[in-house]
């Protein structure tokens, strides 16, 4: 069973090799979006927005952080997303859709980048490294995927190419996107305990 899947992964990678560079172009675009959104906002709000990062920066290597609701927040916000790529998916107008969703993604993401990089702090690329990047390891190839998925079920929907055996390819959908949602899961198992044990560690080197 895991190496028919890994064989029907590998072929699916293969045969929408330029539909994945189209993705990854789109969620770039959201990143460079994301991070220079800072910029253009009033410098009044920059300030603020500057002050507020860098009062939770210093009340952060006090703070108590309760894992199981931080990795509860992040597994509702992921797998709701992947739930209305789904969804999207289902529909024969889902594909721009998805894109949208997939560029917010990475919107969100160069924000939060952007925010952190901009503190006149040198503990702003140290949240970026433990705190941002490491869920998003696995976050963004599962993000990209799932888009991937959805846009061609969308396609092959429009295009009338499951007439007669619908059921089956639903079936084998939903099972991709089940998988994902349990990549989304190890995800937020790292965002809710890896994350604050590395900045916790990180803080008692200071």
């Amino acid at each position: 069973m895991p190496q028919e899947f890994l064989k029907n992964l590998l072929g699916h990678v293969k045969s929408n090799g330029m539909g994945y560079l189209i993705l990854l172009a789109v969620f770039a675009s959201g990143v460079i979006s994301g991070w220079i959104m800072p910029s253009k906002i009033s410098a009044e709000d920059q300030s603020e927005m500057t002050q507020y990062l860098s009062g939770l920066l210093q009340e952060l290597p006090r703070a108590e952080i309760d894992n199981r609701l931080e990795m509860k927040n992040a597994f509702l916000s992921n797998g709701a997303l992947l739930l209305l790529i789904w969804f999207l998916g289902l529909t024969v107008i889902g594909s721009p859709l998805v894109l949208a969703a997939l560029f917010y993604k990475g919107m969100a993401l160069g924000l939060a980048i952007g925010f952190l990089l901009r503190l006149d702090n040198p503990q702003g690329l140290v949240m970026v490294l433990l705190a941002v990047l490491p869920q998003n390891f696995l976050l963004v190839p599962l993000f990209i995927a799932a888009s991937m998925l959805a846009a061609v079920f969308s396609l092959k929907l429009l295009r009338k190419e499951y007439s007669g055996v619908f059921g089956r390819q639903f079936l084998r959908y939903s099972l991709f996107f089940l998988v994902l949602l349990l990549g989304a899961g190890l995800s937020s198992c790292v965002q809710g305990y890896t994350v604050p044990w590395l900045l916790k560690s990180f803080f008692k080197i200071l």
